[in-house]
């Protein structure tokens, strides 16, 4: 790609094998020690910065972003490709959490949100976390919940798996309201 003018790297990766009956401990380990040299590979942290900025370059971090908000307006059908081949090739980026799910998300909110120039923000390339999911991997639920103080809003829970938290310049976060669930950029 380099050749052709695209100052673009390729990362290739595309699986790790194990018998059938290998036990969950060794399973467990491998795929502690596979995250561990992917985020190596990404200087510590959650992606790598430099493959981001040339999938900002080339549109991608705003494909579920409309035009007039500087997207690139590609659709649901391009995004879902997209991320199929960057999970081909276990990309670490904040394609899906952010470009997607935060993107799909804020689209889906209230006008407000999108009016301040958030969606304009994720297709520059800005990382807005989605902080969504409030059932730990055992299944234990905690709902976040959302209520007036003051003159502001309090949000009271824990989030689980919330994607770049180093990155994030904010954090889209579900919580329960009166009126029931909301979304809130913090």
């Amino acid at each position: 790609m380099t050749e052709a003018g695209y100052p673009f790297k390729n990362y290739s990766w595309y699986g790790i094998f194990a018998p059938a009956k290998t036990p969950p401990a060794i399973v467990a380990q491998l795929n502690e020690q596979v995250l561990r040299a992917l985020r190596d590979r990404a200087g510590g942290d959650s992606f790598d910065h430099e493959f981001w900025t040339c999938c900002v370059e080339l549109g991608w971090a705003g494909i579920l972003v409309d035009e007039d908000a500087g997207g690139s307006a590609l659709g649901y059908v391009a995004a879902g490709h997209l991320a199929r081949e960057l999970g081909r090739q276990l990309t670490l980026s904040p394609f899906v959490a952010c470009s997607m799910m935060s993107a799909a998300a804020l689209w889906a909110a209230d006008a407000t949100l999108r009016m301040h120039g958030w969606l304009l923000r994720i297709a520059a390339g800005e990382i807005i976390a989605p902080a969504l999911s409030d059932t730990a991997s055992h299944g234990e639920s905690r709902e976040t919940h959302a209520e007036l103080s003051g003159d502001g809003i309090r949000l009271h829970g824990r989030k689980v798996a919330v994607p770049h938290p180093g990155e994030a310049v904010a954090f889209l976060i579900s919580a329960v309201t009166e009126e029931g669930e909301d979304l809130f950029l913090v």
